[in-house]
């Protein structure tokens, strides 16, 4: 229906839900404010192509000075089928930036570690504005698109946030197989790998990492940016690794692309003492431009 003056929500009228972790209940149907949802999974489950589910954060935890996670109802992690095209997930913490991310944190359950903490299978999608963080899972934090199938192309990820996720090559905070999918404004946090686009099943094309950031100590990354096979016209661009040069695990790189793939490195800044931009990163014939080393120090054009 229009709202805020002619605008849709979602595609051609898509339904708007709403998840309360605290104050919602589970019967409720979860189509307005007042009668959100606590789940979120039932929410997902009951949504339409085309919708956008918002998510009401926690109250922060005053003790600890996290903010409190949002858990699944099972001992089992989110899910979207490949049915719900289009589906929007979205915090509703007020602004822009880091803080209003972190505030509305999606965390798995203790006890799984066999799959994704959040599972999306259905292309065009968008998240913006969560924290994906671990809990039991010994996987990733999200993951675009399903096994062999790689349905979630033409997807967004938006101000985001990935905390402490991952202890392999073949694990990363966010994996993706699929096709034009664009990581924008988000931050990376120790994790291992930051960014998986893995080719096994089929080479990613078009990926756009954007504005993003990756922290850390250096022993806590093995790369920021990671294929173990060729990828397709990736743009990385206007981003920062603003650690020392990843040593937590082979390939102790800040990006690693096998040979022929394709793309650009551009206007980004490597937090290295060595200004050699082949000492720290393997692109296989991606070109670079723009790229500064700062080491703390003055930039340095590599």
């Amino acid at each position: 229906m229009p709202v805020g003056g002619g605008r849709y929500e979602g595609m051609w009228g898509g339904k708007a839900w709403f998840v309360d972790y605290d104050h919602g209940t589970t019967g409720a149907k979860g189509d307005k404010p007042d009668a959100a949802q606590t789940n979120l999974q039932t929410v997902i489950d009951g949504a339409s192509e085309w919708d956008t589910i918002y998510i009401r954060p926690r109250a922060a935890n005053t003790t600890t000075g996290d903010p409190q996670a949002i858990l699944p109802a099972s001992t089992s992690n989110w899910d979207v089928p490949y049915t719900l095209e289009g589906l929007s997930i979205i915090g509703t913490c007020p602004g822009n930036s880091r803080h209003s991310a972190n505030a509305t944190r999606l965390q798995g359950s203790a006890t799984v570690n066999a799959t994704p903490v959040f599972y999306a299978k259905a292309p065009y999608m968008s998240f913006e504005n969560i924290t994906f963080r671990r809990g039991g899972s010994t996987l990733c934090g999200l993951r675009l698109g399903e096994g062999s199938t790689p349905f979630a192309f033409s997807s967004t990820v938006n101000n985001c946030l990935f905390w402490k996720i991952g202890s392999t090559a073949t694990q990363g905070a966010l994996q993706t197989n699929s096709w034009h999918n664009s990581i924008l404004n988000s931050h990376f946090e120790e994790c291992y790998i930051g960014i998986y686009l893995y080719a096994n099943d089929s080479n990613p094309v078009g990926t756009v990492i954007r504005g993003c950031s990756f922290g850390s100590t250096a022993s806590a990354v093995a790369a920021d940016i990671y294929s173990d096979n060729s990828v397709l016209s990736t743009l990385i661009d206007q981003c920062v690794f603003s650690h020392a040069i990843p040593s937590g695990g082979a390939p102790n790189m800040y990006i690693y692309f096998t040979a022929a793939s394709t793309g650009l490195f551009s206007h980004s800044y490597l937090g290295a003492a060595d200004p050699t931009i082949g000492t720290n990163t393997t692109l296989n014939g991606i070109p670079y431009a723009g790229i500064y080393v700062t080491n703390g120090l003055p930039m340095v054009d590599a």
